[in-house]
């Protein structure tokens, strides 16, 4: 078996490395990763909605969810606040945070990540029960027996008060950051925090420079997932080469060795599933930028900084492409 059977393939098209379907009255959801690990990471799907396709507001005893807009547009109620948000724009929840939507463009684009929740297996059971059993689907005893196993709950409809999306914590606008750091050859802006993942992971937004090489030389038990919103970038990894464009996902199974290679200037990458402790690390670079500046041009220093925190760059470059 090779690893796109096992765990997707490296190169992510989402018209067409589609693992499973699932089709609805309102929607069409394509699964794109598998989740991975003991904490189920990465589990990775789009879902695209009709206009005024809506999500009852409930929320869940257990799991994380990240919702990107990566087209059209959606009214997010978030614990009794509601909002517009648009392409870029991302939603971050925890456990017991109430929410729920109404999307209102056609072919709104829903780019879903899931971390503890085996998502795209509980959507295929509603299915299954709606396909083979539909006695059930409407038994209010039944449905409530799922729903605990689930440890979803739903909540009636609140009369939300109309907010900002910067003022919604859960809501990450795009262009915002909890915190943000230049480097030479790039930004980095953190969207989603260590402590919003039960320490699992991190999300960045990316904005690198024309030319920007960064390399992994190295087979570390990662398993780095980038989506491309702007721009492209040319991959190389043991025994894979391509260009991903805009929309496309970047996979990265555990032990490849890997380059990315920024070609256009404007591009914009979200990288999913930061394990290391990038904040930790950019604080540290920063504060040396500022205190011993000379520092940050000593790599085995540098080095030092990133393997004390579980980051395996082991270099990082500027090209001519």
């Amino acid at each position: 078996m090779s690893v796109e059977n096992l765990r997707s393939v490296m190169h992510i098209d989402p018209l067409k490395d589609v693992l499973y379907s699932i089709p609805d009255s309102d929607n069409h959801g394509d699964l794109l990763i598998r989740p991975q690990g003991g904490r189920m990471v990465n589990e990775l799907g789009d879902t695209v909605y009709i206009k005024d396709a809506f999500v009852p507001y409930h929320d869940h005893e257990k799991g994380y969810e990240t919702f990107l807009i990566d087209g059209g547009s959606a009214e997010v109620c978030i614990n009794k606040k509601k909002c517009i948000i648009e392409r870029g724009d991302i939603v971050h929840i925890r456990p017991y945070v109430n929410h729920g939507y109404r999307y209102l463009e056609e072919n709104t684009i829903w780019r879903e990540m899931f971390q503890d929740m085996d998502m795209y297996n509980c959507v295929e059971d509603k299915h299954v029960i709606r396909t083979y059993s539909p006695q059930y689907w409407e038994d209010e005893e039944f449905k409530a027996r799922r729903y605990t196993l689930l440890g979803t709950l739903y909540r009636e409809d609140p009369v939300p008060e109309p907010a900002g999306k910067y003022d919604i914590p859960a809501v990450r606008p795009r262009g915002w950051a909890i915190a943000g750091f230049d480097m030479e050859g790039i930004r980095l802006n953190l969207k989603v925090g260590r402590w919003e993942t039960d320490g699992v992971k991190e999300i960045w937004e990316l904005l690198p420079q024309k030319g920007l090489q960064i390399e992994w030389n190295y087979p570390y038990a990662g398993n780095d997932v980038y989506l491309v919103m702007e721009g492209s970038v040319h991959v190389q990894a043991d025994g894979h080469d391509f260009v991903a464009k805009k929309r496309d996902v970047i996979n990265i199974p555990p032990y490849y060795k890997h380059t990315l290679t920024v070609l256009e200037e404007g591009t914009q990458i979200y990288a999913y599933n930061v394990q290391s402790y990038l904040m930790h690390i950019m604080e540290r670079l920063n504060a040396e930028k500022k205190r011993s500046p000379e520092n940050l041009k000593d790599w085995g220093y540098v080095e030092k900084i990133l393997r004390e925190n579980n980051c395996w760059i082991t270099g990082i470059r500027k090209i001519t492409v």
